[in-house]
């Protein structure tokens, strides 16, 4: 729930999700992630749920914590004007409480994507440390079914 309010406030003072690779770019043809994960926690096993976090991904506490998309300083969103980032929107953020990563799906705040009607929600895997949550969606037809011991938190 503090993760989703952390994102929810950047977005009212950027105008942009957590999404970019560099936060100077905010087309829909610019470098973005599908997925955000916490720096704290192991990465839990996602078997074959629709997650992908080997690649298009990025630790959130770049985006909400530190403005250093992609780990990069030279990427950060700009820090001066209306449209400012103006956080951090949280000070840390912990692994969930079995240890494990939270994930969330921030591939349908895309701009290709937010009209679409797709969920995107916080995920911790449970004390099973397996994520059982089906995500196969499209941004027209979203298919969400929460599995297993999953905590999901949906922000959008």
């Amino acid at each position: 729930q503090h993760i989703g309010g952390a994102i929810a406030l950047m977005y009212g003072d950027t105008g942009h999700w957590p999404i970019w690779v560099d936060g100077t770019e905010t087309k829909s043809t610019s470098g973005d992630y599908n997925t955000l994960y916490s720096a704290d926690g192991t990465m839990p096993d996602v078997g074959t749920t629709g997650w992908t976090v080997a690649t298009n991904a990025d630790d959130f506490e770049n985006q909400i914590v530190n403005n250093t998309p992609g780990d990069v300083a030279a990427a950060a969103y700009p820090t001066t004007g209306r449209r400012a980032w103006r956080g951090p929107y949280l000070e840390k953020v912990l692994g969930d409480p079995w240890g494990s990563k939270y994930l969330i799906n921030v591939e349908f705040l895309q701009p290709a994507n937010v009209g679409g009607v797709a969920p995107v929600f916080v995920l911790s895997a449970g004390p099973n440390k397996l994520v059982e949550t089906v995500f196969d969606q499209t941004s027209t037809g979203p298919s969400l079914t929460r599995g297993g011991d999953d905590v999901i938190f949906r922000i959008k």
